[in-house]
């Protein structure tokens, strides 16, 4: 026997019930302000938008102290400091596409007739920037006729070795991180970030903790590309010498002690893939 307080509703009736209808309101305000709570923290963490530039199609001329090593890259006069030397900035040379600036450097260098290390000299090309570092995409076409600058003569590299540091952090190809795409890192850009390295866009530890870059020698202080396929986009950590290298830094890695760290970082992801059932693929060049 139904009593008043009984209700019974049926989906086709142009009203519910007084207690149904209270009710069905409370749990969609409810939902609401879950969904609106959630929302506002999500924004709130969310990652800030980069804001890196890549000044596509405006062809900048940049001139500074062109060198070969450890990566092809213009030294750009700031200033001077207080002891009257001068303060540079290191802007890294890369090729079009995923490619780096060693080959189409030495073909400029080759019409050129003469080395242009050291040389105080433009270049022209599509610069990218962001996070107070500067990367520029060159080619031969644009350089064709290299003006050297009057009045600068050729100039040598300074390095001033630090401690012994290790760094935390993810390797990035800094062509992509400081303007070509965004995001320039991360599960997302790893594959890019493969093989731009593996084109010879020099490859650039981020240190995250404190917001610093790298870029990746070996002893000899020659880049490091070639064994890097498997530990890109990864959270690492790797120990070396910290040289000083203008306003970037360098970190200069034994060989050795990066292939052990490849190796165990490998024979983790195999375990994890054993346990679930994942196929795992390693690079073999990073198992030479």
């Amino acid at each position: 026997m139904m009593t008043e307080r009984d209700e019974f509703y049926v989906g086709y009736l142009p009203e519910a019930p007084k207690d149904t209808s209270s009710f069905v309101k409370k749990v969609i305000a409810f939902i609401g302000a879950i969904i609106c709570i959630v929302g506002f923290f999500l924004a709130l963490y969310q990652k800030k938008f980069s804001e890196s530039t890549f000044e596509y199609g405006i062809n900048s001329t940049v001139g500074g102290y062109y060198f070969e090593k450890p990566v092809p890259h213009l030294a750009i006069t700031l200033g001077a400091n207080a002891d009257g030397k001068e303060v540079l900035q290191n802007v890294i040379l890369v090729g079009v596409g995923k490619s780096g600036a060693t080959s189409g450097m030495a073909r400029i260098q080759h019409n050129e007739g003469e080395s242009l290390d050291g040389a105080k000299i433009q270049l022209k090309g599509f610069l990218i920037y962001d996070k107070g570092k500067a990367v520029l995409q060159v080619t031969e076409e644009d350089n064709k006729n290299v003006v050297f600058l009057r009045g600068a003569t050729r100039a040598s590299q300074t390095f001033e070795n630090a401690r012994t540091h290790a760094v935390t952090g993810e390797i990035v190809d800094p062509k992509c991180y400081f303007g070509v795409m965004k995001p320039g890192e991360g599960k997302g850009h790893r594959s890019c970030a493969i093989r731009c390295i593996a084109g010879g866009i020099p490859a650039v530890l981020h240190d995250t903790s404190n917001d610093e870059y790298f870029l990746l020698v070996n002893e000899l202080r020659e880049p490091l590309n070639d064994y890097l396929a498997s530990i890109v986009g990864d959270q690492i950590t790797v120990t070396g010498k910290e040289i000083t290298w203008n306003d970037w830094k360098i970190l200069e890695v034994n060989t050795k002690d990066l292939m052990t760290i490849i190796a165990n970082r490998r024979l983790t992801k195999q375990l994890i893939s054993f346990e679930s059932g994942m196929t795992f693929c390693a690079d073999s060049r990073s198992m030479q």
